[in-house]
């Protein structure tokens, strides 16, 4: 995989993360949620939004997909997954 289908993908995951909270929340609790989710800061989350990012690391976008994977889950009973919304 080379390194600008790795940011795009991250930014993909974590676009599609925002747009999912965005339809209960504005757009700014939505980054906010889903920084929290995701473990980044508000900043990275409108970096990705915005495809400002320019790298990606391997241990972050790892964290960054196990999470969303997680959060996939119909029956997680993880709190910190749920929308504060």
């Amino acid at each position: 995989m080379t390194a600008e289908i790795a940011v795009n993908e991250f930014a993909s995951i974590v676009t599609e993360a925002v747009k999912a909270r965005r339809t209960k929340c504005g757009l700014k609790a939505a980054i906010h949620d889903t920084a929290r989710l995701l473990g980044l800061t508000e900043r990275r989350v409108r970096a990705c939004i915005y495809r400002e990012i320019r790298s990606v690391t391997a241990g972050e976008w790892l964290r960054v997909r196990a999470r969303f994977a997680a959060h996939l889950e119909p029956n997680s009973d993880d709190i910190s997954l749920r929308p504060n919304c």
